[in-house]
């Protein structure tokens, strides 16, 4: 009985590991699908190889992230939340260490760090409204409160300028924030955004890379989308939440804080590629995309941290250095 026990449990710790191993094999083959999609240089240009390259694309796109999807699930992770600081994430990605890589919302005083405000009180660009001008809007989590009064038109306080295309239906408040940055009319003064007569097309990122491949502008007078915003981004290095810091790069324990970094900041990785391949394919196409948030993420001495879990009070001595230290 006692045997029979020992074998059954042998088996189903094999058959666990069998199930991981070849979940993550389905992620790798559909990586490597995804990439080459993108890695054929074709003439967007014709409408019948455009639209094979985004089925293509697509269908890529979809298998990839039913395999994150299916390890997530093996992993106990939830797919998307918020953190404890109330920024939201999506699970998009496990690195080549199996740890899962989530974009999370990103966007901190843009119309000042862009100067927009600078450009609004000059008289010179008082005619810069972005009249005539379509945004398309990719967000982590969500959509734009499309009923938003900071949306409607000058001519019709009951038409929006804000159309969710993907049929997304979960509303974020980053997405409100950011589509407010970029088109709020101004109804309050205070909430005056940067091109207060512009339009949005809203989608969420789970498909970001076909959907841009099939709006972006592809010539001068195309009627596509010329310019698109992605305030979202891979969280790196040290992060401050309601429950302190925690740090997601290498971290050897060894108290020697010259062998802990953070090997993602400023690295050119697949989805960088992959974006950057769009815009070689569609060169009327501008993509802005978060620089992020992180900039002096510097734990003090005695503040607890965490990272996989376990939990250390920061002795900066010993301990990976802050993001804004050299």
């Amino acid at each position: 009985m006692c045997s029979a026990l020992i074998l059954a449990s042998v088996l189903c710790l094999l058959g666990q590991a069998h199930a991981q191993d070849q979940s993550k094999d389905e992620m790798t083959a559909a990586r490597k699908k995804r990439s080459a999609v993108m890695g054929k240089r074709r003439n967007m240009r014709n409408k019948q190889v455009r639209a094979q390259v985004i089925r293509e694309m697509k269908e890529a796109e979809e298998e990839f992230m039913k395999a994150v999807s299916k390890r997530a699930k093996m992993k106990g992770l939830k797919m998307e939340g918020k953190w404890p600081n109330g920024r939201g994430y999506r699970l998009i990605d496990f690195d080549e260490n199996d740890q899962p890589v989530y974009f999370q919302e990103e966007n901190e005083n843009a119309a000042i760090t862009t100067a927009a405000d600078q450009v609004r009180e000059n008289s010179a660009y008082n005619g810069v409204t972005g009249s005539g001008v379509r945004i398309g809007l990719w967000e982590a989590t969500g959509i734009p409160m499309v009923s938003h009064r900071e949306y409607e038109t000058s001519a019709n306080d009951d038409e929006t300028r804000v159309t969710v295309m993907d049929g997304t239906t979960v509303v974020s408040g980053h997405a409100t924030h950011v589509a407010g940055t970029l088109i709020a009319r101004g109804r309050d003064s205070r909430l005056l955004g940067m091109a207060p007569e512009a339009i949005i097309s809203a989608y969420r990122v789970d498909n970001e890379i076909s959907e841009m491949l099939a709006n972006g502008a592809d010539s001068a007078d195309s009627n596509d989308l010329f310019l698109s915003n992605h305030s979202y981004g891979v969280g790196q290095g040290w992060e401050f939440n309601s429950s302190g810091w925690t740090y997601s790069g290498t971290f050897s324990d060894d108290n020697d804080p010259t062998n802990d970094f953070e090997p993602d900041f400023g690295r050119y990785a697949g989805g960088s590629e992959l974006w950057d391949d769009v815009t070689h394919a569609l060169p009327y196409y501008t993509v802005f995309v978060s620089a992020g948030n992180q900039r002096n993420d510097d734990p003090s001495n005695g503040d607890p941290w965490t990272r996989g879990g376990q939990t250390f009070t920061y002795d900066s001595d010993v301990h990976p250095a802050g993001d804004g230290v050299i």
